[in-house]
């Protein structure tokens, strides 16, 4: 699953992987056993113009994406004000926890 995110904040990758440094192919754990990997930035120099994060989502079997979700949804949240876009699988989604989670779920069934 693709999730990608365009953002005005400069400090949100950091905080979205839980590090002080970030590099392209770092992977963290997130809930149901499934894994993050940070897979693109394109990062423009420009306050007015934001930065472009892409993420592959790693998960096996059983994976119901409700922790996920919530746990994305969280993440963006300390950040809303400052987030131009979120997408899941190139569709566009509004953040909001119920939305996500949807999305998510009908990502998973395709």
């Amino acid at each position: 699953m693709i999730i990608e995110i365009q953002t005005y904040n400069r400090q949100f990758i950091f905080d979205f992987l839980g590090k002080n440094s970030a590099s392209i192919g770092d992977t963290i754990n997130v809930p149901e056993n499934a894994n993050l990997t940070y897979n693109l930035c394109m990062d423009c120099k420009s306050a007015e113009v934001p930065e472009y994060l892409k993420f592959v989502l790693n998960f096996g079997e059983g994976f119901l994406g409700g922790l996920f979700a919530n746990w994305l949804y969280d993440k963006l949240k300390k950040s809303e004000n400052k987030i131009k876009s979120l997408k899941i699988n190139k569709k566009e989604v509004r953040i909001d926890k119920n939305e996500i989670r949807r999305i998510i779920e009908e990502s998973i069934k395709k």
